[in-house]
């Protein structure tokens, strides 16, 4: 425990480090860009998410698993096979973004010339990724920290500079990312070459065993980005990119949430390895008693967010995004629940049932667009909130009870005192 402590110490530290400066960055972000421009930045950034599930497929995944079920050795040769998998899957991105750029831009609004730096960002940021899950796995949290830290300050910074300074519209947002996720790709590979993790002398992993973990996840990737920003294509498609704006500014904001979250799970994911490995009784209790006292934590934020939102809307963004106070407060407990899910779906990766992951987020993921197609011509960006606080909630119970099968828990007794305790 003392160990998840301290790690978990740095993690959390990163986290709100990384929290804490694109909500720095937001208003002068939204101020300077307005609604319409904004919307188009939320889009950009949607679609970066869905381009990253096939840059690499994912198999970036395996490593903590090779790390603690075959030992760190066997590492290295699994690093270099992810590095050939990105290189593979990195082309026909290009490509893919080259021959849609006029589609997309029709449909986003985001200008055609800039639609192949996409690609570029999904393979930079699975770089990125694949280094960060390497220093998870060998408790090394400060260089997680640092290349997590590392991408985040590097946009805020670049953004505010281009947009703010320079002038620049969207293109200003899109470039900062760009570069900062280039620059921390590199830094990253470095580091892995210096830590021997790049030698030929390692080998490399068959293809198809890459594979066999990471194409399972193919859909639930793919279903888990569109989840994240369905609402913010469909809105500016269905609506308008203003629409988009006013929600992707609350989307930020309850995104400090999720962010926390995913921080804790990073120490979170070595400690209850661990304990999964060597299973007992008073294990299995420790873990369900932290797990309860992290949802409740999460809940009481998304309280405290949602009952704020127009105090947090008018002090971050201003005026012109009032629309987007009711929104937050659908997408405060969102946030909360996308967390929590977090800390379940750990069971399944660590027991290899990517499979049944994927099942359950493409469902949740058709039933998010489905809600949206409906709620949005109705009730407009509170009905995107609405369908994205429906979606959240039925994907961690759905996840819940699928790692319950596959790795039953003490969930309903573990505070029970006695011998069943």
């Amino acid at each position: 425990m003392a160990s998840f402590l301290r790690s978990g110490g740095i993690y959390v530290g990163a986290a709100a480090m990384n929290a804490i400066i694109p909500f720095l960055a937001l208003p002068p972000l939204v101020r300077t860009l307005g609604p319409e421009e904004f919307g188009k930045v939320g889009v950009y950034l949607a679609l970066i998410n869905i381009a990253t599930v096939v840059a690499g497929l994912s198999v970036h995944g395996i490593i903590s698993v090779v790390h603690f079920r075959d030992g760190a050795h066997a590492v290295p040769a699994y690093v270099r096979g992810a590095l050939r998998t990105v290189a593979l899957t990195g082309f026909p991105l290009l490509l893919g973004c080259l021959l849609f750029a006029p589609l997309l831009e029709r449909l986003t609004g985001l200008a055609a010339g800039w639609v192949w730096t996409i690609a570029l960002v999904a393979c930079a940021q699975f770089i990125v990724s694949l280094s960060m899950a390497i220093f998870q796995a060998r408790e090394q949290p400060l260089r997680y920290a640092t290349l997590q830290v590392g991408v985040t300050a590097g946009w805020a910074a670049l953004s505010i500079l281009l947009v703010c300074s320079a002038g620049m519209d969207w293109v200003g947002r899109a470039l900062g990312q760009l570069i900062a996720t280039m620059v921390v790709a590199l830094g990253a590979l470095y580091l892995l070459h210096r830590e021997g993790m790049l030698s030929a002398s390692t080998g490399t992993a068959p293809l198809s065993a890459l594979l066999r973990f990471g194409l399972p996840l193919v859909p639930h990737s793919i279903a888990g980005a569109i989840m994240a920003g369905a609402d913010r294509l469909l809105l500016s498609s269905i609506g308008t990119t203003e629409m988009a704006g006013q929600y992707f500014a609350a989307f930020q904001i309850s995104a400090v949430i999720t962010v926390g979250a995913a921080a804790i799970n990073q120490a979170w994911v070595p400690w209850i390895y661990r304990r999964l490995a060597s299973p007992s009784r008073e294990s299995a209790v420790e873990i369900v008693r932290a797990t309860f006292a992290l949802n409740a934590a999460l809940l009481l934020a998304a309280l405290v967010l949602a009952l704020a939102a127009p105090w947090i809307i008018k002090l971050v963004a201003g005026e012109h995004y009032a629309e987007a106070v009711p929104v937050l407060r659908w997408l405060a407990p969102a946030a909360a629940f996308s967390g929590m899910y977090y800390f379940v779906t750990n069971y399944l990766f660590y027991t290899g049932k990517t499979g049944v992951l994927s099942t359950i987020t493409f469902f949740t993921a058709a039933l998010q667009v489905g809600l949206l197609l409906v709620c949005v011509p109705r009730w407009g960006i509170s009905g995107a909130g609405f369908s994205t606080l429906a979606a959240a909630m039925v994907y961690w119970m759905a996840t819940w009870f699928a790692a319950h099968q596959v790795s039953p828990m003490p969930w309903m007794n573990a505070f029970r005192k006695g011998p069943s305790a």
